[in-house]
């Protein structure tokens, strides 16, 4: 009984820290996207802010998707192989069956990771970190991300377009897009460089 009760509150605290954790990351992610002249909501959708995260750090495309196909292509050729073995009475060696679909799902797992080192290093550049940070974000996302995101010094220096591919001038002040050719931030008034 008592060790019951222990493992339920040691429980519950992990899922509020993990919960706590995720919302830094969230919070983290959204003033980023801020600084990068984008709107905080996206980092809230999934999926989609992979994609937005490739796009600041100028990632080649093929990157998020790796991302994002990998876990997908894992699940389903591991349902479908133990699927396919079962329902049909396949005769076949189960444990070749098995141990195959374990090799490949962590071979796309390492790919996926590959795909998260890529981007978030040429995240972290666009931000004026090195490679290694990049690494830490990846490895400690809630430390470094939020190390991003909260340092009043981190500014993006990636281009900005707006849906008309115009480039936009950044208020590194307040974070505002300006037209280009404006020569005063149009929320704070501070002078655009």
């Amino acid at each position: 009984m008592v060790f019951g009760f222990i493992f339920l509150i040691f429980f519950l605290a992990i899922c509020v820290l993990s919960l706590g954790l995720t919302v830094l990351q969230v919070i983290s992610l959204w003033k980023l996207f801020v600084k990068a002249g984008k709107p905080g909501w996206y980092s809230i959708i999934p999926i989609y802010n992979v994609f937005v995260i490739a796009n600041l750090g100028e990632t080649n495309i093929i990157w998020p998707i790796i991302n994002v196909a990998s876990p997908i292509v894992s699940f389903l050729m591991t349902f479908g192989i133990t699927f396919g073995l079962e329902v049909f009475k396949i005769d076949a060696n189960y444990d070749v069956a098995y141990a195959s679909t374990s090799l490949l799902s962590m071979c796309l797992t390492v790919l996926v990771y590959v795909a998260n080192f890529v981007m978030m290093i040429n995240f972290a550049k666009k931000y004026g970190k090195d490679g290694v940070f990049g690494v830490g974000i990846v490895l400690v996302p809630f430390v470094f991300l939020p190390w991003l995101a909260f340092d009043k010094n981190t500014k993006y220096n990636g281009s900005i377009k707006t849906t008309s591919e115009k480039e936009s001038i950044l208020c590194t002040n307040c974070g505002e897009l300006n037209k280009n050719g404006t020569r005063f931030c149009t929320n704070c008034g501070e002078e655009l460089n």
